[in-house]
This record gives structure tokens, sequence and C-alpha cells, in this order.
């Protein structure tokens, strides 16, 4: 069998950590190595990573100075022996058999990365879909990419769904100091192969928390400018290396910055709105013009909301907090 590396970043997740832990000790697939990445955790997290190490031997821990998710991948990839690479964050855990399919069927169909569906969970458990007569989906690199761009769930930007040839992050690492670090990446390895199998099972189990950096209600200018700069870095790798997929990535950069921008509504402080480097990618919105839009990719509400934004994204953005608002208070007065 061949060796998995499993890489988990590691910060001030004590609640979460041994539930991760304990689900990547007891995968049916038993020929891996777990590299906990102690991201400069202030809480328990660096004593729960030791006390494992003490518990299995296929347990490595680093400690270092915090510098962030990609950082922490990064440390981990560059000591990692496995044949093939895996990811999970420290607050989400996996279905038993999760590495076990996805080996089988990067195996199977002779494919450089495997991937899988997740659940998203809050307070109750997450439940696994493990079935025998699952189904799979074959994509070559062109197609992976315009699914990557396409957003679909079958070819995400996101790291932990997969099985990776550990070969494919040669020259490749995450990029240091960003957030959304996944979308800046991701495509550099779809990049590099010549097959991608999906498996329509869910395997992983997303952890939504509200003190998630990613979440929309922790929104700041640091999030929404890193968010521009890796689907800006794609986009353009993506269309000067694909021409065919430019107009796609033309969508997925409308629908990014639609939805990017209006989660501005719930912000205090909108002063970056006025600085130039938002307006400059607001002007090249404008440009955009309706008949450039794929109307099967975008839907009908992602259609009228860039319409409104190109009238008006004032008042498109307090009409939005406004019903944002509304929402919020019949979900509360619902309870």
């Amino acid at each position: 069998m061949d060796l998995i590396s499993i890489i988990v970043p590691v910060y001030n997740v004590e609640a979460y950590l041994k539930r991760c832990i304990e689900s990547i000790l007891n995968q049916t697939y038993k020929d891996i190595e777990i590299i906990l990445v102690d991201d400069g955790s202030t809480d328990n997290s660096s004593k729960i990573c030791d006390e494992y190490k003490n518990k299995d031997k296929r347990i490595k821990v680093i400690h270092k100075v915090n510098g962030g998710l990609s950082s922490a991948r990064n440390r981990g990839l560059d000591i990692a022996k496995g044949k093939y690479i895996g990811f999970v964050d420290s607050d989400d855990y996996i279905s038993p058999k999760m590495y076990e399919i996805l080996y089988k069927e990067l195996i199977n169909n002779n494919a450089d990365i495997s991937a899988c569906d997740d659940v998203v969970f809050q307070k109750k458990e997450a439940v696994f879909n493990i079935v025998d007569d699952y189904k799979i989906e074959i994509y070559n690199k062109y197609d992976a990419m315009k699914e990557l761009i396409s957003l679909t769930n079958h070819v995400d930007s996101t790291a932990w769904n997969k099985l990776y040839k550990k070969s494919l992050f040669n020259k490749v690492r995450y990029p240091n100091g960003f957030i959304y670090e996944d979308i800046g990446t991701t495509f550099k390895l779809i990049n590099k192969i010549k097959k991608i199998v999906y498996v329509d099972l869910k395997l992983y189990a997303y952890n939504f928390r509200v003190s998630s950096i990613t979440n929309t209600n922790n929104i700041n200018k640091k999030t929404i400018y890193d968010k521009f700069e890796m689907v800006e870095l794609r986009g353009k790798f993506i269309a000067s290396k694909y021409p065919n997929l430019e107009n796609d990535v033309k969508n997925n950069y409308v629908k990014h910055f639609i939805y990017t921008l209006l989660n501005t509504s719930k912000m205090k402080d909108k002063s970056f709105l006025k600085e130039d480097y938002f307006k400059n990618r607001y002007k090249y919105f404008k440009k955009i013009k309706l008949k450039e839009l794929d109307k099967e990719y975008l839907n009908k509400k992602t259609i009228i909301l860039f319409i409104l934004l190109k009238i008006n994204m004032k008042c498109t953005i307090y009409l939005w907090y406004l019903l944002y608002r509304i929402k919020y208070f019949i979900k509360f007065r619902n309870k």
C-alpha cells in the first residue's frame, strides 16, 4: 500500500481537535502519516497534539510561530513522505472510509486527484452517505478547469476534500498571508493533471463556525481584498492558458464580485469602497455587458443584482442589508 500524508493545520481548536484526529486515526486505510502543524496555538491545542503523538507512531507534530493556514500547510508539505497528500482542517472530521475510497478511485482510474463531496454541520453531528453503488465523474484537465470556475460541487477549490499525487506540489505552495488561499492554489494543481475523478459521496464533515475567518459574518477589508486577489490571479492564469474559457472566467468574476460586494452590507466601515483599489475593480465590473453573461451559469437573482449594482451600487448594498435584517428578524421570531 502507498503512504498517504495527511496534513492538519492546527490553531486554537481545542474544542474540536480530538474529534478531528480520532477520525483520521480511525481510517480504514491504515498506511498513513498524520502531520499536525501547530501554528502557534495559545490554547491547549499544542498539548493535545503532543499527547496524540505519544499515542500513535504515525503522528508527527510541528510547533511553529503563527503564520496562517497557508504557512502551516506548506510546512507539512515540506516534510511529507507520502506518495499522496490529503488535507483536513482541524475543526472538521472525516468519514472512516474517506481515504480508502479516494485512494481506490484514484488508482483504478489512473487519476492525479480524487475528490469527494462534503456535508456541512454546526451543532448536530454530520451524517455520511456511504453506499456501495456510488457514482463517479471523470474529468480531463480542460473540463476540470471549466468545472472549477463554474462553481460546481464536483471540482472546486477546497483543499480538504481531495487526495493528490504529491508530485503535483513540486514548485507549488499555498500563498502565505492570504485568506482564500485555496482559490489561489488549486487551479495550479489542476493545470498539472491529466485526469481527476469525483466520487459522489459525502465523506468530509465541514464545521460551519461563526468565528471562521471566511464566514461572511466576519467580512472585513482584508477578506474582501484577498478574495479579489485570489480570484483575479486564477482568472488571469486560466484566461491565458485556456483561451476558450475566457468568458467562463468573466462570469466567475461577476459572481464572486457581486456576492463579495453585497456581503459588505454587514460592515460598519465601508470607507475602502472609496479607495482606488476597489474603484478599479468596480469600473471593470461596470464594463461587462449583460449579453456577455451566461444565463445558465448565473441565475435570475444574480442577473438582477448585476443590473442593480451597475445602476446604483450603494442603494443595492443597502437594500440587500435590509433584506438580510428582515430575514434574520423572521428567523428569530419563529424560534
